[in-house]
Order: structure tokens, then sequence, then C-alpha cells
């Protein structure tokens, strides 16, 4: 738990360039699709549903 939180300060002075923000960006937008996927597995969701 230390080690993370001594971690912590070093990542301010890191920046982020705009391909590794597009990059992190897409990754979060993979895992929300895939868990959404997931929640829904066997959920009816056909026109009748709604």
């Amino acid at each position: 738990m230390t080690v993370i939180a001594k971690s912590i300060p070093s990542f301010q002075d890191a920046s982020l360039t705009p391909d590794q923000l597009r990059t992190a960006l897409r990754l979060c937008g993979a895992v929300v699709f895939g868990a959404l996927l997931h929640a829904t597995y066997g959920l009816d969701l056909s026109y009748g549903f709604f």
C-alpha cells in the first residue's frame, strides 16, 4: 500500500501525449462495451421487449 502511495506523486510529473490518451480512452470504451455485453447476455432485447 505504501508503494502505491509513494508512486502517486511521480505520476503528476508525467504528461500524456494525445496518442496515449486516445489509446487509454479506447481501452476504457472497450471495457465498458464488454461489460454491457456481459451484463445483457441472455436478456431479451427484441423489439417486443420495449
